[in-house]
């Protein structure tokens, strides 16, 4: 972790320390050590970007306002899909980067499953957008709000216009 810290990949480190945060026992002592370090290689270079990353591991609520003040770009987008406050920035990112898939992946991460199935059929790929759905248990009322699905389903009291 401390070389892809070190080498600036922080969208890779925020997945990284994601993944070990819903673990427990000697993972959770591993993942507060590896913050510590990281916090401590981010005041030395003075990266706010891996002072996020540091964040992420020990207090999200801290990220969330920590975030505020932090440029959005490519390079951490990831840092912004894991806060609940502003995954919706690293959304419209992705986006701009073509990571279609990515973005509906978080908006479904954080059950915006209507958002997810959106982007999905805005990308040019109508069959990807009821499989998003579906994946999402999403309810005919909810989908309903948007006709072109539910024509395309055939559900009753749809028309085709």
């Amino acid at each position: 972790m401390d070389l892809v810290a070190v080498a600036g990949h922080y969208n890779l480190l925020a997945d990284m320390l994601n993944m070990r945060r819903g673990l427990s026992g000697r993972s959770r002592k591993a993942l507060a050590a590896s913050a510590a370090n990281i916090r401590r290689k981010a005041e030395a270079l003075q990266d706010n970007n891996l002072m996020a990353c540091a964040l992420l591991a020990e207090d999200e609520a801290a990220l969330d306002g920590f975030l505020e003040r932090l440029e959005l770009s490519a390079d951490n987008s990831k840092l912004f899909a894991h806060s609940r406050r502003h995954y919706r920035k690293a959304v419209e990112e992705l986006q701009r980067l073509q990571q279609t898939e990515e973005a509906a992946y978080v908006c479904r991460r954080h059950g915006d499953l209507l958002l997810a199935a959106r982007i999905l059929e805005d990308a040019g790929d109508p069959r990807l957008r009821p499989r998003s759905m579906r994946m999402g248990r999403c309810t005919r009322k909810r989908c309903a709000a948007t006709p072109t699905t539910a024509i395309r389903l055939g559900w009753p009291g749809s028309s085709s216009g």
